[in-house]
């Protein structure tokens, strides 16, 4: 692992006027204090992100009102070999939003519209908040299968794009699963932009891109019934109890469940709830459907835990990232890993090996979800950041102890870890983008 800047030669201003010259009409901001902030994400989740990529910012933005204005916009920057970096709300973690070789920020917010609700699915422009989308559809008595933590911000294509799981994985797992996106509308990066159509297991090509595969204008979501959840914090006094807890939570498929996230101390005492948990005590956050209250209170009772009163709601503000958020906003000394468990003993195994080797450095978090139609485990443990070697060993440790880590402190597809790749993913990247001129250096091998 290497610190530094990212390295990366930057477009030439003669290139980048050329290609706004070509955009009268077009809603264009230049002001360096502006567009460098909107060249920003949240990257400065990691410490070596936060030093590589700070100094990384565009030339300008641009945000097309229409699919024929981004054509435009495509069109002009492919004739002039300007790099083009799309984005949507920039709440990723890894620097997808980030231009590292300058050029034009596309700023969708503008293709924001609800396009269509029918029973069962939705359709919305990229630029679409996914929490308006939310409230569209439950007006309509649907709501989103799953949507990140940051639902009041994220959009769509952001979600799309990033390979997305979150809130509600636990029931409908993540955005690669067969059947999770219905469609996704792309916009190709050539010398006349084309719009492609990918539909059924079509969508993976441009799933999980960061923006590198084409810009996606409008998706296509199936949608779940409306439900009203319950909101539960628990306390456990093991993590051991915690996590069994959980996991039994999560097998029993006839209990309709939002989120089952594990905590362990002394983060939701610390971090989460200073003024309700104590630090010596592990939690599980949990929504489950509100008719399934019984059955919930007999597995707490089953498995020694307790209903903690805090204040915190909606109860997800805590949980996947949100927590590193909490704890980063507390002391920014803290980042996280991510890591793929086996639930449920392996989970354990891999917590106590790391815990022993590092007992002040790691502590445990644990999200509950589905993957190929079994319960599985995303860890994303908060880490005290000393130096990238000793970040280099915690994840080595927790590989050592049968984990599957996806280094959340690199900027490049290739080296996330498991997910990205393969040659029709490579085939699709040089079809829709020939000259590699979207988001260039997020893929070490572009073609």
């Amino acid at each position: 692992m290497t610190t530094g800047q990212a390295q990366a030669p930057r477009v030439a201003k003669a290139a980048v006027e050329a290609a706004l010259a070509e955009l009268n009409g077009l809603v264009v901001d230049t002001e360096p204090l502006r567009v460098q902030r909107r060249s920003r994400d949240f990257h400065w989740f990691s410490p070596l992100l936060r030093e590589q990529l700070d100094h990384v910012t565009a030339d300008a933005i641009v945000s097309p009102a229409d699919e024929d204005e981004l054509k435009r916009v495509l069109a002009a920057c492919y004739a002039h070999d300007v790099p083009v970096t799309v984005r949507g709300a920039g709440t990723a973690t890894s620097g997808q939003a980030m231009p590292l070789q300058g050029g034009i920020v596309l700023d969708m917010g503008y293709l924001n519209r609800v396009l269509a609700i029918e029973p069962g699915w939705c359709r919305a422009g990229a630029g679409c908040v996914m929490g308006v989308l939310d409230h569209a559809l439950r007006e309509r008595g649907q709501a989103l299968r799953v949507h990140p933590t940051t639902v009041a911000s994220a959009t769509v294509g952001g979600f799309v794009a990033s390979g997305g799981a979150g809130v509600g994985s636990i029931t409908w797992g993540t955005s690669s699963e067969v059947g999770a996106i219905r469609a996704v509308r792309v916009v190709t990066m050539e010398a006349k932009p084309r719009t492609l159509e990918l539909r059924g297991s079509h969508v993976r090509l441009a799933l999980q891109s960061w923006g590198t595969a084409g810009v996606i204008t409008e998706v296509e979501l199936p949608t779940a019934p409306l439900t009203r959840w319950l909101e539960r914090v628990l306390g456990f006094a093991t993590l051991e109890a915690a996590l069994r807890f959980a996991d039994r939570l999560a097998h029993a498929d006839a209990i309709l469940k939002r989120l089952v996230s594990v905590v362990a101390a002394p983060a939701p005492g610390r971090f989460l709830f200073p003024h309700g948990v104590d630090e010596a005590t592990h939690v599980v956050l949990v929504m489950v459907a509100e008719t399934a209250g019984e059955a919930l209170t007999e597995l707490i009772t089953e498995h020694g835990g307790e209903a903690l009163s805090v204040a915190g709601s909606p109860l997800y503000d805590y949980a996947w990232q949100h927590t590193t958020l909490h704890a980063a906003k507390h002391d920014r000394g803290w980042t996280y890993l991510q890591v793929a468990y086996a639930a449920p003993d392996p989970v354990l195994e891999v917590l106590a090996t790391a815990a022993a080797l590092t007992p002040d450095e790691v502590i445990p978090h644990v999200e509950f979800l589905r993957m190929g139609g079994r319960v599985a485990c995303t860890g994303f443990p908060l880490v005290r950041f000393t130096t990238d070697l000793r970040l280099a060993e915690l994840m080595a440790a927790h590989e050592a102890a049968g984990g599957v880590v996806h280094n959340p402190h690199v900027f490049t597809l290739e080296d996330v870890g498991p997910g990205w790749g393969g040659k029709a993913k490579r085939a699709f990247k040089r079809e829709v983008d020939p000259k590699n001129l979207l988001n260039p250096g997020k893929l070490r091998n572009a073609v």
